[in-house]
């Protein structure tokens, strides 16, 4: 993909997570494992499953899959579709694991800027293992409780927003599924008033922040969302 430095602005001291790191604290692979503790609501955004169009060929672009909601999905196909597996089921395909596709993105920044202006100073974090930064210098990292480091950098919503879009259009035109790398795993506000996770592993994505927030998801067509639980496993 093209540089994406233009939309991600290095931070050399990873003081801004240290909030992060001491709110999450829980079970391992928890909730509270990859989402800060202390916010008023939590909402579990589910990756939906996917039937692929026949007659089947290439697929390189989202427009091409037929999204299935997580509930329209029987118990057999779910038990037998876990991610990762390569194969389908009854026509099913698993969803896509810490990948928020674009309208789904598009939907959640519609009510993120209901909590923080366009302009709003945001810092981000990249799993490092994603190797998309390597040999970069100068860019703070913070490990999380699972011992997984990420790398911190500050942007905006706006930018960030478009840097998401961005990556989904140069990974179709490559003919790849996914943006991992190119889009933060975890995003924060400067005032801390909610908190975006796409765990790079797991088929689901969690927002915190206020009630008003949270049901602002829930009025998303597009977007499958319920309550997040402390304890609930998120791979």
């Amino acid at each position: 993909m093209k540089d994406f430095s233009q939309y991600y602005h290095r931070v050399s001291n990873s003081q801004a997570a240290n909030w992060v790191v001491a709110q999450c604290t829980g079970p391992r692979h928890s909730l509270h494992t990859v989402v800060p503790r202390g916010f008023e609501a939590y909402a579990r955004i589910e990756h939906p499953y996917w039937r692929v169009p026949k007659p089947a060929g290439p697929v390189n672009s989202v427009e091409q899959l037929l999204a299935v909601a997580c509930s329209e999905v029987p118990p057999a196909a779910k038990a037998a579709l876990y991610p990762g597996c390569g194969f389908a089921y009854d026509g099913l395909e698993p969803p896509l694991e810490g990948e928020l596709l674009p309208v789904s993105v598009q939907s959640v920044f519609v009510a993120l800027r209901l909590a923080s202006a366009a302009e709003q100073p945001v810092y981000c974090g990249l799993w490092e293992g994603f190797g998309s930064w390597r040999g970069e210098q100068g860019i703070a990292m913070f490990a999380s409780t699972l011992g997984q480091e990420y790398l911190l950098f500050q942007s905006t919503l706006a930018e960030i927003e478009q840097a998401w879009q961005a990556a989904w259009r140069e990974s179709q035109a490559a003919g790849f599924l996914g943006v991992s790398g190119f889009v933060p795993n975890a995003l924060w506000p400067a005032d801390r008033a909610w908190y975006l996770a796409v765990p790079f592993q797991a088929t689901r994505s969690y927002l915190a922040g206020s009630q008003q927030l949270v049901q602002a998801l829930y009025s998303a067509a597009d977007l499958e969302v319920s309550q997040a639980e402390p304890l609930e496993e998120f791979f």
